[in-house]
């Protein structure tokens, strides 16, 4: 096992490479990149931004602007329909813009916990606010096995059915009672224990 320490804003995490060296530089099409941290020995997940992604947000944006502009000018709206394409523009970035701001995830994370306090089989990671930033979150790691491995649940015997209820119940739960859910639900995610 190799490590390597990158000091990110004014700490020094311990990033934990099995194998392979991990890139701290990002070079991906994603927001950003996640690795397995330790910190005074307790192990934990840091979520750093790729570097100048507000940058591309804002040229990306700016010329989605002008295009529907345009379009708002162009749409006959024959179809008797009221669209506002320039509000649906300004919703959608502004949601996008918040996306990229961790501190408004690691929030959402903690409002999310406590409405499941009660709930024994959701289990979300503990915020450490401390060493979070609108950039780089960093949050308790959790492991566990991806729900889209199936082959790995059966072997250690996991109820899938069980697992299918949960994760129905869990979502009701969180539309009825909360109207707060989880808008990113693929297997990355969400796991098993």
């Amino acid at each position: 096992m190799a490590t390597h320490s990158k000091s990110i804003f004014d700490f020094t995490i311990q990033l934990i490479s099995h194998g392979d060296p991990l890139q701290i530089h990002l070079r991906s099409h994603s927001q950003g990149q996640v690795h397995r941290a330790k910190l005074k020995g307790q192990e934990l997940v840091v979520k750093v931004q790729r570097p100048g992604l507000k940058d591309l947000f804002d040229i990306d944006l700016k010329n989605l602007r002008v295009i529907t502009e345009n379009l708002q000018k162009l749409d006959p709206k024959s179809d008797g329909a009221k669209r506002d394409w320039v509000a649906i523009y300004d919703e959608c970035a502004n949601v996008l813009y918040q996306e990229i701001d961790y501190t408004k995830e690691a929030a959402n994370a903690e409002l999310f916990a406590n409405n499941f306090k009660d709930l024994d089989y959701v289990k979300v990671p503990t915020i450490y606010w401390e060493f979070t930033t609108p950039h780089v979150p960093t949050m308790e790691y959790v492991p566990g096995i991806k729900i889209n491995r199936i082959h790995a649940l059966d072997q250690l015997g996991v109820d899938r059915q069980k697992l299918s209820r949960y994760a129905v119940e869990s979502y009701l739960e969180q539309i009825l009672s909360h109207d707060f859910f989880h808008a990113d639900p693929h297997p990355g995610n969400i796991a098993d224990e």
